[in-house]
């Protein structure tokens, strides 16, 4: 990046991926993927936390939305955890998939 005299590049695209239809999958889904010179995890944090409270997302315009029954809240500050123990965490709430 800093080559090229860029220190922050991003691309958004459209993608599709073929691997086996489902009717619990759409392929298609639209990608964001951004690199930053000198940033580090925290920072890739705070870009999307940015990003998810931005005044025009989410397309509704409020703060909050339903998802699968449950409330969630766009509104900084995010709470910030390990990866291990959000995984340990989730995992014992999941329902066993059948």
């Amino acid at each position: 990046m800093l080559v090229g005299g860029f220190e922050r590049v991003y691309e958004v695209g459209r993608v599709f991926r073929n691997e086996g239809l489902s009717p619990r999958h759409n392929p298609e889904f639209t990608l964001l993927e951004c690199y930053q010179a000198y940033a580090d995890y925290e920072d890739m944090m705070q870009l999307t936390e940015d990003l998810m409270s931005c005044p025009r997302w989410p397309p509704t315009g409020r703060s909050k939305l339903a998802y699968e029954g449950e409330s969630v809240n766009l509104t900084p500050p995010y709470r910030r955890e390990r990866m291990s123990t959000c995984h340990g965490v989730h995992r014992r709430q999941q329902p066993a998939r059948s």
